[in-house]
């Protein structure tokens, strides 16, 4: 990955999901319950671990050149316990959840926030190439920072509209394709789309501390977003069900300001235009849309769904391009060239 190599990552990725997916709908229908997500994993982990030693020709063997860790054995601590500290966040929703919303309420949080994600979810490839590519600006902090602000557009150029889009189309996408039962989950979606926007902005700004070996400060922040979840949470929740989680969930993002300044103590850069114009955009076309589409002027069925979706899609595009014409048509330039 640091070395830039996706062809070899795209065909291990493509090898784990095809397996995870075949073996676990195979054991699935043998009746194997549970189990069956069990052994998928497994053997996707295997997969991907064979995968990446062999591509790498990388062969294990024994080093005892352990001055090598001490500039190393801090970060990774480091770097691991926010990972650690994030999953004691998501342990709210079976402990807390489980206790007050029941496990319905679980399964309700569940699919709403597997909802409002997709907009996050858009961005894990990108979050793959930029990473490394921080790694090697960390010493420029000039180019660090105008590398920083065009992924900050980007980022927000995808997140923006796909959240908004699910907003702005949610009743007849849970009418058509997940059915009605879902439907009291959907405010809750709605929270939490919310929440998980500010991930858009404050992802690759993590990322970059990360980058420049400052893992000390997304462990400070992992703390925070895992305390007031939790905080918020055992007093929300309780007393508004599953709407108290989402109520957690905003709190919590609010603090996502908070990498951004971080990131331009040490890569000076704008953040206003690459975050504001983006939403502005998507926003000024899923208000009209979002309002046509609760007063069914669309219609019943799947052209409800597949009509303003291609409206909204189209005029988001158009109007984007027009904004930002200079800046897309230099970054795809150089894309091709990097291809070439």
């Amino acid at each position: 990955e640091r070395k830039l190599h996706f062809p070899a990552l795209a065909r291990i990725e493509i090898t784990q999901t095809i397996c995870y997916n075949v073996l676990a709908v195979a054991l699935a229908v043998l009746d194997f319950g549970a189990w069956a997500f069990v052994a998928a994993t497994l053997v996707r982990t295997v997969i991907g671990a064979l995968g990446s030693v062999w591509l790498s020709r990388w062969k294990p063997s024994w080093n005892t050149e352990f001055y090598r860790l001490k500039g190393r054995i801090r970060f990774g601590m480091m770097y691991q316990g926010a990972s650690t500290l994030s999953w004691i966040k998501d342990a709210i929703i079976p402990t807390l959840i489980g206790m007050y919303a029941g496990t319905e309420g679980v399964g309700y949080v569940g699919w709403a926030n597997s909802l409002a994600v997709w907009g996050v979810l858009a961005l894990q490839p990108l979050s793959r190439v930029y990473f490394p590519v921080f790694s090697r600006l960390q010493s420029d902090s000039l180019a660090l920072g105008k590398f920083l602000e065009r992924i900050l557009c980007w980022a927000n150029r995808i997140v923006a509209p796909i959240s908004l889009g699910v907003l702005a189309v949610a009743p007849t996408l849970v009418h058509v394709v997940y059915t009605d039962k879902w439907l009291p989950a959907l405010p809750l979606m709605y929270l939490l789309s919310f929440a998980n926007a500010f991930a858009a902005s404050a992802g690759p700004c993590m990322s970059l501390l990360n980058a420049i070996g400052k893992s000390g400060w997304n462990l400070a922040m992992t703390a925070i977003w895992m305390a007031m979840t939790w905080f918020v949470g055992m007093i929300a929740i309780p007393q508004y069900g599953i709407l108290g989680f989402g109520i957690a969930n905003i709190a919590t993002s609010l603090t996502g300001v908070i990498p951004l300044f971080l990131a331009y103590k040490h890569a000076p850069f704008h953040f206003l235009s690459p975050i504001l114009v983006p939403w502005g955009i998507a926003g000024g076309c899923a208000l009209p849309i979002g309002y046509l589409v609760r007063s069914g002027w669309f219609g019943v069925g799947i052209p409800s769904l597949a009509v303003p979706v291609a409206i909204f899609a189209s005029s988001y595009l158009i109007i984007s391009f027009s904004v930002f014409r200079r800046s897309i048509l230099r970054d795809i330039n150089l894309v091709r060239k990097q291809r070439i």
